[in-house]
């Protein structure tokens, strides 16, 4: 089995058994805002199972066009905009996690997040 460098630097860093959870952890949460929340928003809100699917895979492929996808199925804007925003939520907890852990590893990575946490302010060095 191939192991990617980033997942055995964890495991040397801290425990292998802490690294999985960790691994686990982000596989998720990631699910959860991708595929549990807005099928429990269909449901709540009675919007077909394919609808929600569609929804979902045009937030991948659309990204902003993807409301009008949502729209044309006949939904509400604000159900759509919960929708669109848990798909989006997922794709930035899938993109954060990844990033905190190859920062672990990669010195490129970790002078990219010390540039934006200076940009934003949380970082007073740089």
């Amino acid at each position: 089995m191939i192991r990617i460098a980033a997942i055995e630097e964890c495991e040397r860093r801290i425990s292998p058994e802490a690294c999985r959870m960790r691994i686990a952890r982000s596989i998720g949460f990631v699910v959860l805002f991708l595929l549990v929340i807005p099928h429990l928003l269909g449901l709540a809100f009675g919007v077909p199972l394919p609808a929600v699917f569609t929804l979902i895979a045009s937030t991948f492929l659309l990204q902003a066009a993807a409301a009008l996808v949502g729209l044309s199925f006949g939904q509400h804007p604000a159900v759509v905009l919960v929708f669109l925003t848990s798909v989006a939520v997922a794709v930035m907890i899938g993109i954060l996690e990844i990033c905190d852990l190859f920062a672990e590893r990669s010195l490129f990575i970790q002078r990219l997040l010390r540039k934006i946490d200076a940009k934003m302010g949380r970082i007073d060095y740089l």
